[in-house]
């Protein structure tokens, strides 16, 4: 089922439009990879579908019960459907895990943030659902990038939206934690039902995990299709195609 649809979307800063105009779907128990060269507008982009900038043109539309374009939302309603990941390492490194992955009801305790007994099963289920209920009580300073990210994930979860975006969450890992951090958000998409949607530079892993690829070009419309579409078609290997590549070919090939 659909979730979200963009509708000849823009984006950018002031006037100037850094990617699109952009027309395409989001499903729900789906994950979908966004991938593009440095520069091209995939932060940008991700903050436009998640409401901290606006577009130059063009519509977000999400559908919770009713299709709604983003700029009607609340800010609560906002944040009872959409949870973010973001690159950015947090502060908070003497909070411990179990701490930082209760900050993820906050849409739900009021305004002076006191958990309920069903808030408190709620982040017992997320910290064993990412595989971390053993660091629960381990301060955030203490763990591995790995670790730190799982939290972040968990956290997410907690919120309990049904879309959730993450900016390279895998930027500071190491290839086995790459994996295993993939694998965990393939699953989360497919047995959770969640639409997730994250940036990413690794092309392997989102070739082996993503159902969908989105892939962003300069001045280029938005290449949408699965992995094996768009490596039948040779827009991966588009992509991938280093300009030393061409280098060489001319060199080996006078």
């Amino acid at each position: 089922m659909e979730k979200i649809r963009l509708n000849q979307l823009e984006v950018g800063y002031g006037r100037r439009n850094v990617a699109g105009p952009f027309t395409a779907t989001l499903s729900d128990s789906s994950l979908t990879c966004l991938i593009g060269a440095n520069g091209v507008g995939k932060s940008t982009l991700l903050r436009t579908l998640t409401g901290y900038q606006s577009p130059l043109a063009g519509s977000v539309e999400y559908f919770c019960g009713q299709w709604t374009a983003l700029q009607n939302l609340t800010s609560h309603q906002l944040a009872r459907l959409v949870a973010i990941v973001l690159t950015e390492r947090t502060d908070a490194r003497r909070l411990t895990a179990q701490e930082v992955v209760a900050m993820g009801r906050s849409p739900y305790t009021g305004f002076w943030g006191t958990g309920s007994a069903d808030d408190h099963r709620i982040v017992a289920d997320c910290l064993h659902m990412v595989g971390i209920e053993t660091l629960a009580h381990r301060r955030l300073g203490t763990l591995s990038d790995g670790e730190r990210q799982k939290v972040m994930i968990a956290r997410a979860l907690a919120q309990q939206t049904p879309v959730i975006f993450l900016d390279e969450p895998t930027a500071f890992l190491d290839y086995p934690s790459r994996v295993e951090v993939m694998t965990l958000l393939r699953q989360l998409a497919h047995e959770q039902g969640k639409t997730l949607v994250l940036s990413t530079h690794d092309l392997e892993l989102a070739v082996r995990m993503a159902d969908c690829i989105w892939l962003m070009e300069r001045q280029q419309p938005l290449v949408i299709g699965t992995p094996a579409q768009l490596l039948a078609d040779g827009s991966l290997s588009r992509y991938a195609k280093s300009p030393l590549d061409a280098y060489f070919e001319q060199r080996l090939n006078p």
